[in-house]
This record gives structure tokens, sequence and C-alpha cells, in this order.
């Protein structure tokens, strides 16, 4: 049953309202930049109970109401009474029904036909493809056996089995062999995946050897704009090939990006993004770009709130103009960004696993000088676990400095905090 409500609030007919599908990880922000621009939002939940690891970024009172989507008719019928300007998916999980619900509502969309191909990996990929753009071998299956055959017939040794509609590298692994492959495909098919939904086929790609670039995006009336670029390092840490170790901030003037800036906005076309953020992971190999996988939402992890103090520009503040003035994006987007400061993420890595006593690392990371922020997936007397993926990971520090010396001295003193053990201690009991 479809419940709603209030909250604190009663609906004021000369307001505008802004609906957010699953406003959870970085579009936790979006609200306050909705507000200062004069509209309040509304939160819908893709479903009833919030996936665990975005539980604790919903903050309930910063919506004026909030509904849970069990069909288009009725969730639609609920938000024709505050006439929302715009509709746009927070988290990855709500990227279908927000299209659903702007089709359905008749507001300023991407191209609908194609909203399973921004959801599916597989279909992504087949959808660039169809467009001439490169795309990655790839092979969707929920029959084991048909596995080794398409490797052979492909001629690929390296190969990355996942899930098709998860996020943050959960479910991730690289394989070079049936044994590994067959660990990986028993752990995914029929296990739901971060957001409750049950694995009914497992995808298998060829591993593409390269740098991982991000581009943010947001687009308006089909044009799209870079607020910057990042540099994933990954590395390998207890078994897996997928553990995030770092990710840089790179300004989209740069000469060397150009080629990786190109590619993507064939892909946003290919995928039919003309109006909000995007968040493109795009591997730059030896015989160039191809794409990994988007998501037609802002960059998770709070990144965005990074980039608003360091650049002119960022995601949270051009979503905004491009769902409710068109005209603002306009002249925010006519120059490149400026950016102020240069900055890092640095991500830590759990080697052990048991419950946690103290995380007594937050103190030390505040005084550095380049200390901006840090996220924590930890708590006293909450549990840690070796880190095998982005959501597996202890948490992370955010860096910012004028001087990159002092951004890098900064880097190697948390990473001395955690070799050393004193980000966090565990209990000996």
């Amino acid at each position: 049953m479809l419940w709603w409500k209030k909250k604190g609030k009663e609906l004021t007919m000369n307001k505008d309202y802004v609906v957010i599908v699953d406003p959870y990880s970085s579009a936790c922000l979006l609200p306050r930049d909705f507000n200062a621009a004069g509209f309040d939002c509304i939160a819908v939940h893709s479903q009833e109970t919030i996936p665990s690891n975005y539980a604790g970024s919903f903050h309930a009172q910063d919506f004026v109401a909030e509904t849970v989507f069990n069909d288009v008719e009725s969730c639609a019928h609920f938000l024709k009474e505050y006439a929302p300007v715009a509709v746009l998916a927070g988290a990855e999980s709500g990227v279908q029904k927000a299209d659903l619900l702007t089709h359905h509502l008749a507001l300023s969309s991407n191209d609908f036909a194609l909203s399973l191909a921004r959801r599916d990996k597989f279909e992504m990929q087949e959808a660039i493809a169809k467009q001439g753009i490169r795309a990655i071998k790839q092979l969707k299956t929920s029959q084991f056996d048909e596995i080794e055959p398409w490797l052979k017939s492909n001629n690929i040794q390296e190969f990355i089995i996942k899930p098709l509609a998860s996020a943050g590298s959960e479910g991730v692994s690289k394989c070079s062999n049936l044994d590994e492959a067959r660990k990986s495909f028993d752990s995914i098919l029929h296990s739901e995946d971060m957001f409750m939904q049950l694995n009914q086929a497992v995808l298998v790609q060829e591993f593409i050897h390269g740098s991982e670039y991000v581009v943010d995006t947001v687009s308006c009336d089909g044009k799209s704009f870079v607020t910057n670029l990042c540099r994933y390092h990954k590395c390998q840490a207890n078994g897996s090939d997928v553990v995030y170790r770092e990710m840089e901030f790179l300004h989209p003037e740069d000469e060397s990006l150009q080629e990786i800036i190109e590619y993507n906005q064939g892909v946003l076309d290919a995928l039919g993004i003309t109006v909000g953020p995007a968040h493109s992971e795009i591997m730059l190999s030896p015989d160039g770009p191809v794409l990994i996988e988007v998501g037609a939402r802002i960059h998770g992890g709070y990144t965005p709130r990074t980039v608003q103090n360091f650049s002119s520009v960022s995601q949270l503040d051009l979503t905004v103009d491009a769902f409710t003035n068109h005209s603002r994006f306009k002249e925010r987007t006519s120059q490149p960004p400026t950016f102020h400061k240069k900055a890092l993420v640095q991500f830590f890595i759990s080697t052990e696993e048991g419950k946690v006593e103290d995380v007594n690392g937050k103190e030390q990371l505040s005084k550095l000088d380049s200390y901006f922020d840090s996220v924590w997936g930890i708590a006293p007397q909450s549990k840690v676990s070796k880190t095998v993926d982005l959501f597996t990971s202890p948490g992370w520090v955010v860096l910012m400095n004028e001087s990159a010396n002092a951004l890098n001295r900064d880097k190697q003193a948390a990473i001395d905090l955690e070799e050393n053990h004193e980000l966090y201690r565990l209990s000996s009991v």
C-alpha cells in the first residue's frame, strides 16, 4: 500500500517542488541547493526499506513529503498534488523509477526509450555499440557452461564477472580461470544486490587494462558540461582486484583528457542523456577510451560537495539549474570551471575483521592542514570487514590544499596512520 507523510509544512500553492527518487549517498546534498533556489523537495523511495549502505544518508527533515513507489500510477497521483517541476534520480536504484515518473508526468527527462540502457550494464554496452562507439566485449548469462566457449571464441584470458545493476564495485571480481569464475558466478546468481534486487543473470566482460577515469557532467537542453574528471587508483587487497585506493580530481581543460571527454559525449548521446547529472566511468586503454559504466545521477560518495568547495561550479549547483533555470545554466557554463585548490580522496583498507572499539583516527586526520572531510562506514561497536570493494572500506579522507606539496605530505600522513593501525581500534574480546 502506498504510504506518505508530510514533514511539518503544509502544501503551499505558490511553492515549487522537486522530486528526488532515492535521495541517498551524495543525493542527500541536493535539497540544500534546491532550497536555496526556492524549491522544496519531495522524497520518493523505490522500496519500503532503504538499503543498509544508504540508510544513514537519508535525512527526512530535508523533505516536505515522502512516499514509496509501489506503482507509477499511484505514485504519480500522489505527486500531482504538488505539481513538481522536476523529478530526478538520487541513487543508482532510483534511475528507472525517476524515468517512469517523468514520462508519466510529462516532465523534462532523458530519452525514455533508453531507460533500461541507463541502468542495466549489459544493455548499456549494447546501446553504445549500436551507435558505433567502442564497447566492451560481454556476455549476459544465467548458465555457467556458456562462459568457457564465449571466452575461447573471443580469445579472452582475463575477464570481469559482476552483477547487472549494482554499484560501487559491489560483487565485481577479476578472473583468469574457470575456478575463479565459478566462485564469482555462484556468489552473484540468485543473490540479492545492495539494492535488495535479485540477480537473475550474471555479466561477464573482457578485462580492460589501463587507467580508470570518471567524467562528471550535467546536461541541459541536450548540451552537456563537464564539471570535473577524476582518476581512480585501485589496488589488490584481500583477494580482490577492485579495491579503491585513491581518487584525484582533474580539470576538464587538461589537454591529455580531451579524448576521454569527446568519447564520453558520444556515450551520453547514445544513452539519451539530455538533462541532469551523469557519472561516467571510463577506462583509458592503449587502444583508447572505453566505457565501464554510466550512472544517470550525481557522483556518489559526497564527491560533488568536495568539488563545490574547490571549483566555481559543481554537479550540485548545475543540477539545480538544469532542472529549474536554463538561462542560468547557460550563463554559468559559458566558461570552463575555475579550480581554486587541488584535491584528492584517500580510501582506507581493512586487512582484518572484528568489532570496532573506537574510531580514533578522526581527530588525528582533522589536524592535517589539507583536511576537508572524512566519511566512515564504521563506528564504535560496529563490525569491520576485510575491504574487497568500496562498500567494505572502513572509510576515506578528503584532502584539499592550494599547495600540491602540502597535499601529498598530508596524504602520506593519512597512509601512515592507516599502516600504523591508528585509524580505529578493534575490540580484543
